[in-house]
């Protein structure tokens, strides 16, 4: 079974929650005493510190972003140098064979411009293999073993470029979870400090009551009163 996605549970961006984190270790400190009666200690200060600056220190999306769009460009550059190598062989075995035998179909080219990168590779692999079997016969043609071999290692270059953007595709996904769990697990945290902190200032002290507030809601528009 899938493991459900966990969602965010704060509804702000990742650097106003590492603000929030910073302000709640101060909250913490200057209001230790206060703060004690609900159990709020040093380890809650030392956990809300700890989880921001593992917030802090975690690359961005941004950045895993644009490692993935750098992966996938040069993917791409890679794909169509085997579609360049590809076609070389094949405009040879369309001039030798004719389109329409039986051996240049052995080749299996068609549509490749439409194919995945998965079918793209599986075709180099196989023109590359159809050509050695008919190198003889395509040689007054130009082909050489040099021009095949090129083919397989550009063919394996692209391979392993895909390999290298799905593997960046995942390193993204997991660190998007791990973004969201540790974002909501110091949220929690913060969110229960300041439970306790509006319930001890609540009739005592209104601006430290409002340092407590996380979300600043503005009040209801007016309601139009109703014509008899």
């Amino acid at each position: 079974m899938k493991k459900k996605q966990e969602t965010q549970q704060f509804n702000m961006t990742y650097a106003q929650l590492m603000q929030l984190g910073d302000k709640a270790v101060i909250l913490i400190t200057r209001d230790t005493a206060e703060l004690a009666t609900f159990g709020v200690d040093a380890a809650t200060k030392t956990f809300i510190a700890n989880k921001t600056q593992d917030l802090k220190d975690m690359p961005t999306d941004e950045e895993l972003e644009a490692t993935v769009t750098d992966l996938t460009e040069k993917k791409d550059d890679k794909a169509e140098e085997v579609k360049v190598a590809v076609r070389g062989i094949m405009v040879r075995a369309k001039n030798a064979f004719g389109e329409q035998t039986g051996n240049f179909r052995r080749f299996g080219s068609k549509g490749m411009d439409e194919m995945t990168d998965g079918q793209l590779y599986r075709c180099g692999k196989r023109v590359a293999r159809v050509a050695e079997t008919f190198l003889a016969d395509l040689a007054p043609k130009g082909l050489t073993q040099a021009i095949i071999d090129a083919l397989k290692t550009t063919n394996n270059q692209f391979d392993d470029k895909i390999d290298l953007q799905d593997d960046a595709k995942r390193q993204r996904d997991i660190a998007t979870a791990a973004r969201i769990r540790l974002g909501n697990n110091l949220y929690a945290k913060i969110a229960e400090v300041c439970d306790y902190g509006k319930e001890y200032w609540a009739t005592r002290n209104e601006a430290k009551y409002n340092d407590y507030v996380i979300y600043d809601v503005p009040p209801a528009p007016p309601v139009p009163p109703v014509n008899p």
